[in-house]
């Protein structure tokens, strides 16, 4: 089941669709608004530049198409990513270190738990490194790789760790050893290919290694409540984009069950799954930082206030429990934590 917008099909499957006035089924949609190739197939939910947000039926995973060049990506990433799209990423994630080592040590904890020890960790991604000099700290052996020369500059200044200015495609040429654990934090929403991306963290492995990944959980509930609200009609109308579509940028667009589903489909136990705040609740509650970005400031650190405490008092367990029960049992949380052992 849809809720048909203008320029957008918004895919209700995991509401009730009586919440909803409109609905329509995909049987009902025109064969017009479907994408047909060799290897990606499906509904094309929405249109953004040249690019296609599909609902592939091939890869079972909502993806835009086509898929930039190979060097267009490397150089975005080189070049633009932490000097254009997220120059100031490294001093806003120094400023909330306090709250980001609180999630850090949660998630170590968990991970040194299942293994029985505190090993070795390989993150892919890695940016300025404050998660890897965590782990350090702890004693887990690290490495890191990022595709931004500026993140590896960073990370080997500050936190001496071995980090490779690399991307996942490259990265047989530089890592000869295997890991207990690869971790990655919104990293594989900007992946062209998941699939090999799995295969390469598999070959990366230990034989019963982890894999944990933090991945945007999109198209849910609060996103869709909001565009009814602002009577979303066109792409052109700014106040109404549907700003989490943001490709060449984010390529994949997960919901708790697809990422769950590329994990099975790619060999890998389903250890456990949970959610991060559902900061998009704030969308439903007035609190509008897609119109005021400045907004978003001040959300963020009530989120923050709110973790800190929670965790203070609850402990790690029942802070997890407690996200599990409300965010993403209830199919809400804004990321999905997912952590998978290799078969």
């Amino acid at each position: 089941m849809y809720v048909k917008f203008k320029n957008l099909f918004f895919p209700i499957n995991s509401f009730k669709s009586k919440e909803y006035v409109k609905t329509i089924k995909k049987r009902d949609i025109p064969k017009r608004y479907f994408h047909k190739s060799d290897r990606h197939n499906g509904l094309i939910l929405c249109k953004i530049k040249k690019y296609s947000i599909i609902e592939c039926e091939d890869c079972k995973f909502i993806h835009s198409y086509p898929f930039p060049k190979k060097k267009d990506i490397v150089k975005f990433y080189e070049t633009k990513y932490y000097y254009e799209r997220k120059q100031n990423y490294f001093s806003i994630q120094k400023s909330q270190l306090n709250w980001w080592k609180k999630i850090y040590i949660s998630r170590l904890k968990i991970f040194e738990k299942i293994i029985g020890k505190k090993g070795s960790i390989l993150d892919i991604g890695c940016g300025p490194g404050f998660f890897l000099n965590e782990a350090k700290k702890r004693g887990w052996k690290v490495a890191g790789i990022d595709p931004s020369p500026k993140a590896i500059k960073y990370i080997k200044k500050n936190f001496r760790i071995n980090a490779i200015n690399t991307n996942y495609e490259t990265i047989d040429n530089y890592l000869f050893t295997k890991f207990d654990l690869v971790y990655n934090h919104g990293v594989i929403e900007h992946i062209a290919d998941p699939n090999l991306f799995f295969k390469k963290i598999k070959g990366l492995l230990k034989k019963g290694g982890l894999f944990f990944s933090s991945s945007a959980n999109e198209f849910n509930k609060f996103q869709l409540d909001y565009l009814i609200k602002k009577k979303f009609k066109d792409l052109s109308n700014l106040r109404v984009n549907p700003w989490f579509l943001v490709p060449p940028e984010h390529l994949n667009y997960f919901t708790h069950n697809s990422i769950k589903n590329l994990y099975i489909k790619n060999k890998f136990k389903i250890i456990n799954q949970n959610s991060s705040f559902p900061i998009d609740v704030f969308l439903k509650n007035g609190n509008d930082y897609v119109v005021e970005p400045m907004l978003g400031k001040n959300l963020q650190n009530f989120r923050q206030n709110l973790e800190k405490n929670l965790l203070k008092n609850f402990g790690d367990v029942n802070f997890f429990k407690f996200y599990k029960k409300n965010f993403f049992d209830k199919k809400i949380g804004r990321q999905t934590e997912t952590l998978g052992l290799l078969k």
